[in-house]
């Protein structure tokens, strides 16, 4: 019995023993489980792995690691969504045929391409430089309506057509300087610019004792800023336009088109491109001026216009 008893002491030992192992396994397997997790680096590589969630940038960058964009930086900006083409929508859609190619429209202080008036008043202007036969037919409308304009002459067309010249001023209209030779004022050096406009401004002055200062109208619209000062030390003022009527663009363009185009155009304050030497222009003109005039619109001088004459 003596051999029973101890061998039940030791097996009972060697229990305890087990036991007490047991638990120091499991201590220390806890305390090395809250070392780690305690350790930023034991988890860095998991949790970049991870989607990162809304709040979370912060956090991130004290740990070193790139904070995500926020969501809402990938979304159109206003500033974005204000570069929409509207403008360039409305000149593609507003006739029915293809635009013709235009230059772009450059403004200058020192010239007049509008007036911002609060009426309805508007100025139609005809270049005069190519052909003449279609002027009689507009002068004879403009007569009819009561309605003056302004005609910017060169000075070969004047010399060609000094009856016209005298008709158009004895109608009241007024009469601008379109230069002699109607050249490109950008290629020309400033005493041949010199030349170009005094010798029509002596042309026009002697058959109609008017002077065409201080209205000029550049051949082809062509023209920098120091072409405008040439010009400004010559005592004139550069009359653009906001509404062309293509009928000096667009190849066979109809009297209905400019009067369409016109009328879809114009605004208070227009200065509106219109050509001596078009048939077109002068077949769409009667109809063009009782539209305009049942529109409430009132067409003037551009002198009246803008307020020099």
């Amino acid at each position: 019995m003596a051999k029973r008893k101890g061998g039940g002491k030791r097996k009972g030992g060697s229990c305890a023993g087990l036991l007490a192992a047991l638990v120091i396994v499991l201590l220390f397997g806890c305390a090395l489980f809250l070392l780690t997790t305690d350790n930023p680096g034991g988890m860095t590589g998991e949790r970049q792995g991870r989607p990162s969630l809304p709040g979370t940038g912060n956090i991130q960058n004290r740990k070193g690691s790139p904070a995500p964009e926020p969501h809402t930086q990938k979304e159109p900006s206003p500033v974005k969504k204000e570069k929409a083409p509207a403008q360039q929508t409305h000149i593609d859609t507003a006739s029915p045929t293809p635009s013709p190619p235009r230059p772009k429209v450059k403004v200058f202080p020192n010239e007049f391409a509008r007036a911002d008036h609060q009426s309805r008043r508007i100025a139609l202007t005809f270049d005069a430089g190519a052909d003449s036969r279609p002027a009689q037919q507009i002068l004879d409308v403009l007569a009819t309506h009561n309605i003056r304009a302004t005609f910017f002459l060169t000075g070969k067309w004047a010399e060609k057509n000094p009856l016209l010249v005298k008709r158009i001023a004895a109608q009241g209209n007024e009469i601008g300087n379109h230069t002699y030779a109607h050249k490109r004022l950008t290629s020309l050096r400033d005493g041949d610019i010199a030349r170009e406009v005094e010798k029509t401004e002596q042309l026009i002055y002697e058959s109609t004792g008017r002077s065409t200062k201080p209205l000029l109208r550049v051949p082809y619209g062509d023209r920098n800023s120091h072409v405008l000062s040439v010009l400004a030390d010559l005592g004139y003022d550069s009359i653009y336009w906001d509404l062309d009527s293509w009928d000096s663009v667009k190849a066979g363009i109809t009297a209905e088109e400019i009067k369409e185009r016109v009328l879809s155009k114009v605004r208070n304050g227009s200065i509106v491109l219109m050509h001596c030497g078009s048939r077109a222009t002068a077949d769409a003109l009667d109809s063009l001026l009782k539209e305009l005039l049942d529109a409430g619109y009132q067409p003037v001088t551009v002198g009246e216009l803008i307020g020099v004459r």
